[in-house]
């Protein structure tokens, strides 16, 4: 249904777009109530989407068939995995892949043409840009989105907790 490449405003290509993206609203109950279980897999599939093995898949897609993610994936809810974007009465449409083992955090915008290599991670409400690659094992944070090094929290022993008595009481 969805061709890679741009597209004017009011060409007929756009009317087929607009259409779908009208059925596609319509059908947001179903698909909120299917994010993350098997069945949202099945959908995406039956869209077009090439979908891997054990996906949790919940966000925003609208042009499937353009989309490839790859095994244990995870997309968090509220993402963002659309094809498209709009510039200048243009639409632009561009596949998106995200590669097996990486996962997208709530909130997390992964704009067209990008890919989310192997074992990537984008970290809440990030924004990778069009056409941009996380690499393989990198995690990603920011609008726009930049490598980052993630640190674990301080490590607190039993009885670190407070060492002076209350006062007043």
């Amino acid at each position: 249904v969805y061709k890679e490449g741009d597209h004017r405003f009011f060409s007929k290509y756009h009317y087929k777009w607009m259409t779908m993206m009208l059925v596609g609203h319509g059908a947001g109950e179903l698909t909120s109530i299917l994010e993350g279980t098997v069945f949202n897999s099945w959908y995406y599939r039956a869209n077009g989407a090439k979908i891997g093995k054990n996906c949790y898949l919940a966000g925003l897609v609208v042009e499937y068939d353009l989309l490839e993610i790859g095994d244990n994936v995870a997309i968090g809810e509220g993402c963002d995995n659309t094809c498209h974007t709009v510039e200048n009465m243009v639409i632009k449409l561009s596949p998106s892949r995200v590669e097996s083992g990486a996962c997208l955090c709530p909130g997390s915008f992964a704009m067209p043409g990008s890919v989310v290599q192997e074992g990537a991670v984008l970290l809440e409400h990030t924004q990778v840009l069009k056409g941009e690659v996380v690499p393989s094992g990198e995690v990603w944070a920011g609008m726009p989105a930049g490598k980052c090094q993630p640190r674990a929290p301080p490590r607190v022993e039993p009885g670190d907790g407070m060492k002076a008595p209350l006062r007043g009481m």
